[in-house]
């Protein structure tokens, strides 16, 4: 058995090189495919979209909708309750919009005395 200082099981340097740049040229390739067909779907995707909507598919069939109903089987009067709570809703909605009257009066009399 003859041994050696192992120079002769290395690999030269210019092949390493070599490996890595092939490897680069790898990855570039791969990216540059994927690149492309990311872009191939994207178009696909834009071409159905508007042929859907050239055709019409986008829109909402009246079937689809359903029929609203004009008639009501009861009519509804409100308790004394619901009334007393309307009535009080009118009244503070009528107060403030007075109060909000005022206050634009009193705004504008400020403005006419810096003016």
């Amino acid at each position: 058995m003859v041994l050696g200082n192992g120079s002769e099981t290395k690999r030269p340097v210019l092949i390493r090189s070599y490996n890595k740049k092939r490897s680069r040229m790898k990855r570039k390739q791969q990216y540059e495919t994927s690149a492309m067909i990311a872009m191939i779907a994207l178009i696909a995707m834009v071409v159905s979209l508007t042929i859907n909507i050239a055709i019409g598919k986008s829109s909402i069939s009246e079937e689809a909708i359903p029929p609203m109903r004009t008639e009501y089987a009861y009519e509804w009067y409100p308790t004394p309750l619901e009334q007393r709570k309307m009535d009080s809703l009118y009244a503070i909605d009528a107060a403030t919009k007075s109060d909000m009257d005022s206050i634009k009066d009193l705004i504008d009399a400020i403005l006419i005395k810096l003016e």
